[in-house]
């Protein structure tokens, strides 16, 4: 019976959040006394943020590991914080893919489609639109696959969709988009793909970092997620207003630990 009446009281609590978050009032909190493990996008950041903060202290060389994958995700979960704008399905593959999209502003605008310019072989790319002058066929704004219902974009996906000014940064006005220099696209793919992934699905060799090519990378992983966070105008806090502060006391944490 009281195994039932926790369990009530959970669900209740739940709903209860559930139901209030809408009106962005609520403020989950995660302590000891908590029966629940509440996590939200922006939070998400700030933890993962934290947490490479944390790792700076290990005194050993598989630190570098875990703050490269923490900052990798804190990334990533800002790009997806930065493009809700209060509706989590434009964050999902369902709504079709970056590439042969199309939009107009208004009933009197050219459609225009989305193409996307990779860089040589890499997974990085970015979005370019061009007018069309017909109307687009209705089955080529339908994805060729329909991914599973829930399935989050990729890193990729959003880190292209936060530098695009034409569509996905430009629905709200007073947006911009994230620039970034061919040095800084380098390193992040560099940190991602020969750091972040090669580290999770490591192939036994005998592998060697150079460390201040890692400090390099993490530094550029910052200053967007600063951009991202203080200087697009994404009205990331006027959803949740007490993760400003969180977020950056440990921006300016990470900034030290890296310069020191």
């Amino acid at each position: 019976m009281s195994e039932n009446k926790s369990m009530n009281n959970q669900i209740q609590e739940m709903l209860d959040f559930i139901s209030t978050e809408s009106i962005n009032t609520a403020k989950p909190v995660n302590d000891e006394t908590s029966n629940l493990f509440w996590v939200t996008e922006i939070e998400n950041t700030v933890d993962s943020i934290e947490t490479a903060v944390a790792f700076f202290d290990r005194r050993d060389e598989y630190k570098w590991k875990w703050i490269s994958f923490a900052l990798h995700h804190a990334l990533y979960s800002l790009c997806i914080a930065t493009l809700v704008h209060g509706n989590y399905e434009a964050v999902l593959k369902s709504q079709g893919p970056d590439d042969k999209h199309y939009f107009r502003r208004g009933p009197e605008d050219k459609w225009k489609k989305s193409k996307i310019i990779r860089l040589s072989d890499s997974p990085y790319y970015t979005i370019e639109w061009t007018e069309i002058e017909n109307s687009p066929p209705e089955v080529k704004n339908k994805p060729n696959k329909k991914p599973k219902k829930g399935q989050l974009i990729s890193f990729w996906s959003a880190l292209s969709r936060v530098q695009d000014q034409e569509y996905w940064m430009g629905r709200l006005y007073g947006i911009k988009a994230l620039k970034l220099s061919e040095s800084q696209v380098k390193n992040i793919v560099w940190l991602v793909v020969d750091v972040r992934n090669d580290l999770m699905h490591f192939i036994p060799k005998y592998y060697g970092i150079l460390i201040d090519d890692l400090k390099a990378a993490y530094i550029d992983i910052i200053e967007a997620i600063e951009f991202l966070a203080f200087k697009s105008n994404p009205f990331l806090f006027s959803l949740k207003p007490e993760v400003e502060k969180p977020l950056k006391d440990a921006i300016n944490s990470i900034k030290q630990k890296i310069n020191t």
